[in-house]
C-alpha cells in the first residue's frame, strides 16, 4: 500500500519479518509472538486513514487493536502510542483536523469499551491493566543500550545461562536515514518514530554495559522514566524491550522508502543489482552480527 514497487514492499516486509527479535523470541520458546503479525495490519488501517476518510478503516484499526490487547497487551500499549504520534502529525493540517481528532477518539473508545467487556465477561473486572511497577533502582532486565546501536541489546535472565543479543540491522538503518534526508512528509515522521521509540526502549535511565550512565553526578533521565510514572497503562510493559516490534516496523518501512528513492535515481541495471543483492547482504548481516540466533531454534515445551 505505502510502496509503488511490490518488491520493495516484499523487502521491507522481509525487514520486519526475518530480525534478531523474532529469531530471539524462537529461541527461547516465545511462540506467542506470531500475535506482533497484528502490528502491521494495525498500521496498514492507519495509514489507509491518512488518505481515505472511511469509517471502516477506524472499525477495523480499532478491532485490530482489540485483538492485539487480548493476544499480547503491550503490543496494544505501544500501538496506541504510536496512534497518537501519527494522528498528532495529522492534526497539523487543517484540513484533516476534524476527522483526525474524531478518528482517533473513535478508535479509542471502542478498543477501551469492547476490549473492558471482554475482560469484564471473563471475570477480570474492568480494570485490566497490569500492576507491575519498574524497579527503577535495578538495571532492568529487557533496556536496550542505546550507546551500541546496532548490538545494543544483550538479553540477561537468570533462567537461559547464554546472553543473547538483539539490535537494529545496520543495512535497513542505512536506507532508512537515506528516506529521511530525501523525503518529506510520512517517511520522514515514520524514521522519527523510530529513533523516537528506540531510546523509549532504552528504559527510564540511560545505561551502558549493564552500569547507568551519569552526568553531573546524576543518572541520565529518560521519557520512559516519566511515562512510567504518569501513564498508568505503561506499568503493563515492565519490559521496554517490547517496543522492538514497533521500532523494527518503522526501520522496515523507512528502508522501503530509501529503496524507493535509490531505484528512482539509479540505472535499471544498477537496480536489478541491488534487487539481487540487497536480500544475500540483509540475511548474512543478521547471521554475522548475531551469530547466537542462528540457527533459529525452537526450544523444548513442557506442559
Amino acid at each position: 500500500y505505502l510502496f509503488s514497487s511490490r518488491l520493495v514492499a516484499l523487502y521491507s516486509a522481509l525487514i520486519f519479518t526475518v530480525n534478531s527479535y523474532v529469531f530471539l523470541k524462537m529461541n527461547l520458546g516465545f511462540n506467542q509472538k506470531c500475535t506482533l503479525f497484528w502490528i502491521p495490519i494495525y498500521c496498514l488501517f492507519l495509514f489507509k486513514l491518512q488518505n481515505a476518510k472511511r469509517w471502516c478503516y477506524v472499525f477495523g484499526a480499532g478491532l485490530t487493536l482489540i485483538l492485539m490487547q487480548l493476544t499480547y497487551p503491550p503490543y496494544a500499549y505501544f500501538a496506541i502510542i504510536f496512534t497518537i504520534i501519527l494522528s498528532a502529525y495529522s492534526l497539523l493540517k487543517p484540513e484533516e483536523l476534524c476527522f483526525a481528532f474524531s478518528r482517533l477518539i473513535s478508535i479509542l473508545v471502542f478498543y477501551f469499551a469492547v476490549s473492558s467487556l471482554v475482560y469484564y465477561l471473563m471475570g477480570f473486572g474492568f480494570v485490566y491493566f497490569n500492576p507491575y511497577q519498574v524497579d527503577f533502582n535495578i538495571t532492568l532486565d529487557g533496556s536496550l543500550d542505546l550507546l551500541r546501536p546496532f548490538k545494543f541489546f544483550p538479553y540477561h535472565s537468570p533462567g537461559f545461562p547464554t546472553e543473547l543479543p538483539l539490535g537494529i540491522s545496520v543495512s535497513a538503518f542505512v536506507l532508512g536515514i537515506i528516506a529521511f534526508i530525501k523525503n518529506k512528509g510520512l517517511a520522514r515522521l515514520i524514521m522519527a518514530i523510530f529513533i523516537f521509540f528506540c531510546i523509549l526502549a532504552a528504559g527510564p535511565y540511560l545505561v551502558h554495559n549493564d552500569s547507568f550512565v551519569y552526568f553531573w553526578g546524576r543518572k541520565v533521565i529518560l521519557p520512559f522514566y516519566f511515562m512510567d510514572k504518569y501513564l498508568p497503562f505503561i506499568k503493563g510493559i515492565f519490559y521496554p524491550i517490547r517496543l522492538f516490534p514497533f521500532i523494527n516496523i518503522c526501520l522496515a518501512i523507512s528502508a522501503g522508502y530509501g529503496m524507493l528513492y535509490l531505484s528512482s535515481v539509479f540505472r535499471k541495471s544498477r537496480v536489478l543489482i541491488f534487487a539481487l543483492l540487497f536480500p544475500i547482504v540483509y540475511i548474512s548481516e543478521q547471521i554475522l552480527i548475531f551469530p547466537q540466533l542462528f540457527p533459529p531454534k525452537l526450544s523444548d515445551v513442557y506442559v
